[in-house]
């Protein structure tokens, strides 16, 4: 009995790391999908500025 509940364990601990590995991926994913919209608005802001001043954009 004592290697089936030590079985039993080991997949549960498995089934925990697996969950919390998903969840710090899937918080990984939204980070990285706000930034990037952040980073999109600031270009466009900037975008904005060069073409109320007139200037060329390269």
């Amino acid at each position: 009995m004592g290697t089936e509940s030590a079985i039993a364990a080991l997949s549960i601990g498995g089934l925990v790391v697996g969950i919390v590995v998903a969840c710090v991926v899937l918080i990984s994913l939204i980070v990285t999908a706000y930034n990037t919209s952040k980073i999109r608005r600031e270009l466009q802001e900037i975008r904005q500025l060069y073409t109320r001043e007139d200037r060329p954009l390269s």
